[in-house]
């Protein structure tokens, strides 16, 4: 008897690709809801974490995906998007436009918008905690090495990576390019005119 060749799932978009083929299968005969797609997906990426499976988000990260659909769907963020998506536009077509939304944002490629090698004189400033690290545990955390801004095309949220000498690097995410500026100017006082900017992160600013 031949051994039933098993998908190879290396990827957040390798599992969402392998229930689009055969929706009934994993999500049963009346689950072709965002809800059950959702349902799904953390189930799984729960067992993964729980046996120590390495599931990668994919290129580029999911993560950004999740942030990048509600803006370009309706044109703001949304924390409870797949509701939303579900509530606006029915379950049958929230389902449909997932994916259609899906393979849009997998053909595209991370912006760089902006970057910066903080120095010395970047100090925290005590106006934001986020490099402060945990108060109760004092464990304050360093001001980055190097930080990047990334974005996508035709929406205005960005995202933000931090790079440490000694600590593990981070990323944060932001509405928009001046908003994320202007975070770091009250938290570890870098001057906009400080970043250097690419033409389509000059393109933000002006806008």
């Amino acid at each position: 008897m031949t051994a039933i060749e098993q998908p190879l799932i290396k990827t957040m978009y390798d599992l969402f690709d392998l229930v689009r083929t055969r929706p009934k299968m994993y999500l049963g005969n009346n689950g072709k809801t965002l809800t059950a797609l959702m349902a799904f997906f953390s189930g799984y990426h729960f067992a993964c974490l729980e046996n120590k499976v390495k599931l990668d988000e994919g290129t580029p990260p999911y993560s950004h995906f999740v942030d990048w659909i509600p803006h370009r769907l309706f044109g703001k963020p949304n924390n409870l998007i797949w509701e939303f998506m579900e509530n606006e536009l029915g379950q049958s077509v929230a389902f449909s436009t997932f994916f259609e939304m899906l393979d849009e944002f997998r053909s595209l490629q991370p912006c760089l918008l902006a970057s910066i090698q903080p120095s010395s004189k970047h100090q925290p400033t005590g106006k934001v905690l986020i490099h402060q690290g945990n108060p109760e545990e004092s464990l304050p955390t360093p001001v980055p090495s190097n930080i990047t801004i990334v974005g996508y095309p035709n929406v205005p949220v960005c995202f933000i990576s931090y790079e440490y000498a000694n600590h593990p690097p981070d990323e944060t995410m932001d509405h928009s390019l001046k908003e994320a500026l202007e975070f770091f100017k009250t938290d570890i006082n870098i001057q906009i005119s400080e970043w250097n900017f690419t033409e389509m992160g000059n393109d933000r600013i002006k806008s």
